[in-house]
């Protein structure tokens, strides 16, 4: 019995000597798996941040570029409503309105600021077109306009970053993978 034992001693212990390096390589190779399903996990999330930044920032280019229309319009309203103005106050000058703008033309050191402004908006008024406080809606309005533009592109542009923040971080990821 005692023989037995020895020679069961005699070749377990080889073989547990033998198990140690091989439970060594594949505890190594689990943990090379594991890197590599953990690197595979974060390229797929960097992959898909890529993804949605990009969409973002087409959708923040096409509110640029909305915004960019709206300036545009409301650029040609105002425009259009100073040149109605100034159509009104050269009839008026020239006689063809009832109000007659020659003092605010002739004595122009005498009226303040307010008071021309006041005088258009009548004749403009007598003559059926818009008055000065369109005008200042108006620009109130390509003002903020330009501002929604303004904020609009800086938003654009920093979603541009992060884009690209996200490619080269993805494209990092990937390299690492790939490497392992």
């Amino acid at each position: 019995m005692a023989a037995a034992a020895t020679l069961l001693a005699t070749l377990i212990a080889p073989n547990a000597a033998n198990a140690g390096p091989v439970d060594d390589q594949r505890q190594r190779v689990e943990q090379i798996t594991d890197q590599l399903a953990d690197l595979e996990r974060q390229v797929d999330v960097l992959t898909e941040d890529y993804a949605v930044a990009t969409d973002e920032l087409r959708q923040l280019e096409e509110d640029v570029t909305a915004a960019e229309d709206a300036v545009a319009e409301q650029q040609a309203a105002v425009t259009a409503l100073q040149d109605e103005l100034s159509d009104a106050a050269v009839q008026a000058f020239m006689g063809a309105g009832s109000n007659g703008l020659s003092p605010i033309f002739t004595d122009a050191t005498g009226i303040n600021a307010e008071l021309q402004r006041a005088e258009l908006s009548r004749a403009a008024l007598s003559s059926g077109t818009a008055d000065s406080d369109d005008l200042d809606r108006e620009l109130n309005e390509l003002s903020d306009a330009q501002d929604v533009l303004e904020a609009e592109r800086d938003a654009a542009e920093q979603k541009a970053e992060e884009v690209e923040d996200a490619k080269a971080a993805a494209d990092q990821q990937t390299t690492e993978y790939q490497a392992a």
